[in-house]
């Protein structure tokens, strides 16, 4: 930390293209999560990867390459893509317990894989979700473009489905609720357990808002750009 010299590197994957020439991948944001002594690390390869830091090896490597286009032609699989109005955001990794939550740009589904396996548990397709908003307990909320819904982290199954104006951004907890920032300029109040909107609160102006933060009794929103 001193000096910022390289204490140990190793390699996750290979691809046919660096990341200078691959303007995709160079896109989007590959962020890491800890737990257990276990480092998950996205790749935007089509690969998750489970590192020990201590030793410095490879535990496991979780594939979703099938779903998707192959990077063998990178020009041909660009023009397969979904545009990015519809395609999922690029989440890092979620984990709770011994389970972990994998989301991917340019993949139609989202995984549930064990932390220390990297075997996967389930599968859902992400239909019209834009993002994982995060695990709850045992839940895992799916904001879409006119819906939330909730899976059970256990086995995937739907808990609840709700419908919602346009979301307008990422939204945040609030002891047992989620607000979501909505395109009008309010904020839908869901019960994680329920998914019922207990109400809509409205903003001074009808515009949209960005995404959440909440901090001590305040809930902080940024601008929708």
């Amino acid at each position: 930390a001193e000096t910022g010299d390289v204490r140990w590197s190793q390699v996750l994957s290979l691809t046919e293209l660096r990341i200078d020439s691959d303007l995709f991948r160079r896109s989007q944001a590959c962020s890491i999560a800890y737990r257990d002594g276990i480092l998950v690390c996205p790749t935007n390869v089509h690969e998750v990867v489970g590192v020990d830091p201590l030793t410095h090896s490879v535990l496991w490597v979780f594939s979703y390459g099938k779903d998707v286009p192959t990077r063998r032609n990178f020009m041909q699989a660009a023009q397969t893509l979904a545009p990015p109005t519809t395609s999922f955001a690029t989440d890092p990794p979620m984990i709770a317990n011994d389970r972990v939550i994998v989301t991917s740009a340019v993949s139609r589904r989202l995984y549930c894989i064990d932390l220390h396996t990297g075997a996967l548990q389930w599968w859902s397709q992400r239909r019209s979700s834009h993002f994982a908003a995060g695990i709850f307990e045992d839940t895992v909320v799916l904001v879409g473009k006119d819906d939330v819904r909730a899976l059970r982290l256990q086995d995937g199954d739907v808990k609840w489905e709700q419908q919602t104006p346009e979301p307008s951004g990422r939204g945040v907890r609030v002891g047992d609720a989620y607000l979501l920032p909505l395109a009008n300029g309010g904020i839908n109040v869901l019960d994680l357990q329920s998914g019922v909107s207990r109400r809509v609160l409205q903003g001074r102006r009808q515009e949209p808002i960005g995404n959440l933060m909440a901090h001590a009794n305040h809930v902080l929103a940024s601008g929708p750009n």
